[in-house]
């Protein structure tokens, strides 16, 4: 039951923001190792396999994965979002 309804808020979710801006990608999580590789290669131009080994964000603080570098590459990538979606710089 507790999935059931966790499914429901995510589509709820999701069909709430895609009425401002449709999501580029919706990933299944049994699907997300092969789909992150393939979006890995097709940007990086080599052969990335992504395997189990990957260490869990639960497991991290946001202080071990931030610094300005990593902000500034995704403010790159995700120029749109930050644009649609009003996001700034992380202050901590």
């Amino acid at each position: 039951m507790l999935i059931h309804r966790a499914q429901t808020v995510f589509f709820a979710s999701v069909a709430s923001v895609a009425q401002i801006v449709p999501p580029d990608f919706v990933i299944r999580e049994t699907e997300l190792m092969s789909v992150l590789s393939f979006i890995a290669n097709t940007q990086w131009h080599s052969q990335t396999t992504l395997n189990d080994d990957i260490v869990d964000p639960v497991d991290l603080s946001f202080d071990q994965i931030y610094d300005p570098a990593s902000e500034a590459k995704a403010k790159a990538i995700y120029t749109k979002d930050y644009e649609i979606f009003g996001f700034g710089d992380y202050a901590a």
